[in-house]
């Protein structure tokens, strides 16, 4: 059928030669150019090819068939019932003799398995599919290990109510070097929802990997539904929110067309990317932007792994659990689901309801070395939950009458120098200074080594910056901020931060395992960190970051705070009613933050107070139900929670209501 005179449309359907069953998710498209999608779960597809196109062939591959080509100029015109039989690709064994020596079983995972903090990769174009990334997995220096038992790719961000995933190993082309051929005759695909995590590859059936050196591949499988979703949540969006799309003007067929940019992620799944030199000088990675699209260096290195072995997987079954009445037990199977949707070696969680703390529970490891196990003493960085704190001190200073909100903050700070527009506490406070965050997506302004005695002193990282945006227009998160909050609390009370914490919150909230994360001293009962790969994390000095993400605590001690937070002794129903409104820009739109703490109005009907942090090596998050006071709290020694997108309120959903029934 023609489009046009610039394109023709192909469609049809793909089957399985012998059995004529329809064939889901075959790659089609032609080869190194923009032209490629994927059939739909039925087998048929849609595809439009350009008539610049029309001397090429147009391929159809799936994992365990035989490809097949058309050149584009016999395919009738118009079509719009293609029909294309594939053959399956089985390979006949001769019988042979095997003789093997006894070896030790060995069983290796190779890859990358860091993501970048708050980032990943979103390759695929909504108009097309088959969109894939491919990392480079060298076994040269185990030869032996041929056996693929299991594979994990890392969701950085899942905005769409489920996606699929499919993963194929291919060979290195001997020629560009670039991703070949596929090696596996069986493809492996994942349908999931999870928001952010490790998406695990069960291998059914043994699958040999002989090859030194081969790529590890993922690609987004979407179908026509899948692509219609993400591009309405797009134009619903720039609808929405028109300042916040740009355009870019490029050259299509000899014709200028625009096209829109959004710097966010709408809907869609990002898979996560690590971006540091030591990784993208130690791992290569590709992407491609269609079935068939030309392999392109990736920019970031594909947050994913495989385990190799020398022998086959048993394939045993998981031990059935016999179901639990109790709470306890209920939260307790809760909480085992989470440590293996994360992954996490370990973390804790506390839930407080009114005035008490109704469950506590340590899981899994704090220091893997030494097999030190969590318990309720284990103390974890907080991360920006340290941020909820830094506002209750200022508040508190505020209903003192020592701090006015709405004062420029030079008036408290008068070492931070004067930007193009007059910056108030309030503004820092909620985000709406224009102050700006940790540079792009790179853990170098995280990992800093110099000790810095005050947080005056840590000024010195950014206060000579401009701003990002005018105050007041748009919210932008900045830990920063919060830097020039905790040296505003120093000048105001001329004591240390961590001092005036200590005698006017922790010790009167019976707060005792908060404090900062002081780089050289013992503390006793810290938890080793660990990178998502399993790695423990580098050592580095929080001493900058006390007032935005540099303390450590317990689960117990975090649902304390968030108990006194849901009574008026502590702050007061008026302070309370400050640091909770939901802030507006000057444009009248309300961001969902009030004075360090996010604010839900309508979760399930629910009003939410809450906070989550995430350092390269810890994960915390901290929810307050004020009308039904409940509060949960858990801390994770390694990464779990990147942004307040990362849908975690079905998660905690669960628990609030699990203690709410009782």
């Amino acid at each position: 059928m023609a489009i046009g005179q610039c394109q023709t449309l192909i469609s049809g359907s793909v089957i399985n030669n012998q059995t004529k069953q329809p064939i889901p998710y075959v790659n089609i498209g032609i080869a190194n150019t923009e032209v490629g999608t994927i059939s739909n779960e039925d087998g048929s597809f849609s595809i439009k090819i350009p008539l610049k196109y029309s001397d090429q062939d147009l391929l159809f591959s799936s994992v365990g068939y035989i490809r097949k080509s058309f050149p584009v100029s016999s395919i009738p015109n118009p079509s719009n019932n293609l029909v294309i039989s594939l053959n399956e690709n089985v390979l006949e064994l001769s019988e042979v003799e095997i003789v093997a020596k006894y070896e030790k079983k060995k069983s290796v995972t190779l890859g990358n398995g860091k993501s970048l903090l708050l980032s990943g990769q979103l390759h695929y174009d909504t108009l097309s599919a088959g969109s894939a990334m491919a990392l480079l997995i060298d076994k040269s220096d185990d030869k032996n290990l041929t056996f693929l038992n299991e594979a994990s790719l890392y969701i950085a961000k899942n905005l769409s109510p489920e996606f699929k995933v499919r993963m194929r190993i291919m060979s290195v082309n001997s020629q560009t070097k670039k991703p070949g051929v596929d090696i596996l005759t069986h493809q492996a695909l994942v349908t999931s929802d999870i928001k952010k995590g490790w998406l695990d590859f069960e291998i059914k059936d043994t699958q040999i990997v002989k090859e030194d050196k081969f790529f590890l591949v993922f690609e987004w499988i979407m179908d026509k539904d899948d692509r219609e979703y993400v591009t309405s949540k797009y134009e619903q969006y720039m609808k929405m929110y028109p300042d916040r799309v740009s355009y870019d003007t490029v050259i299509i067929n000899h014709e200028k067309v625009t096209i829109p940019r959004v710097s966010t992620v709408v809907a869609g799944t990002v898979f996560g990317v690590s971006k540091t030199k030591k990784d993208r000088e130690q791992f290569k990675c590709y992407y491609r932007s269609n079935s068939f699209g030309e392999w392109k260096t990736s920019s970031g290195i594909l947050s994913a792994k495989v385990t190799l072995s020398n022998y086959p997987s048993t394939g045993e079954s998981e031990t059935k659990k016999s179901p639990c009445d109790a709470l306890a037990c209920k939260i307790d199977k809760w909480a085992t689901d989470f440590q293996n949707k994360y992954n996490t070696p370990g973390f804790q969680l506390s839930i407080g309801k009114t005035d008490t703390i109704v469950f506590s529970q340590g899981y899994g490891y704090a220091d893997k070395a030494a097999n030190i196990l969590v318990d309720r003493q284990t103390q974890f960085r907080i991360a920006s939950i340290s941020k909820t704190m830094t506002s209750a001190a200022i508040m508190q200073l505020h209903a003192q009458g020592l701090l006015d909100l709405d004062t420029s903050i030079q008036t408290y700070v008068p070492t931070f120098p004067e930007k193009q527009y007059p910056i108030t506490v309030r503004q820092v406070a909620s985000h709406l200074s224009g102050i700006r965050h940790y540079y792009g997506k790179s853990w170098d302004e995280i990992f800093i080594q110099q000790h810095y005695s005050n947080l005056n002193d840590a000024l010195s990282i950014f206060k000579n910056d401009s701003l990002q945006v005018n105050p007041d227009t748009k919210f932008l998160y900045s830990s920063y901020g919060y830097i020039l909050l905790g040296a505003a609390i120093e000048n105001i009370t001329q004591q240390p931060y961590l001092s005036y914490m200590k005698q006017n919150i922790w010790d009167l909230l019976g707060m005792h395992a908060t404090y900062g994360d002081v780089a050289d001293s013992v503390i006793a009962h810290k938890s080793k960190f660990y990178y998502l790969n399993g790695e423990e994390a580098t050592p580095y000095d929080l001493s900058y970051s006390y007032s935005t993400g540099g303390l450590l605590s317990t689960s117990d001690d975090l649902t304390k705070f968030g108990l006194a937070i849901t009574q008026d002794y502590f702050l007061g129903q008026e302070t309370k009613s400050l640091i909770f409104q939901d802030q507006m820009t000057s444009d009248r739109r309300t961001v969902g933050y009030g004075l360090g703490w996010y604010v839900e109005e309508n979760i399930n009907n629910k009003r939410i107070w809450f906070h989550t942090g995430e350092l390269p090596s810890s994960g915390s998050i901290l929810v307050i139900f004020p009308d039904q006071e409940i509060v949960i709290a858990l801390l994770a020694n390694s990464p779990i929670v990147s942004d307040t997108q990362d849908n975690f309120f079905e998660d905690m959903m669960q628990l609030e209501k699990l203690v709410e029934s009782e």
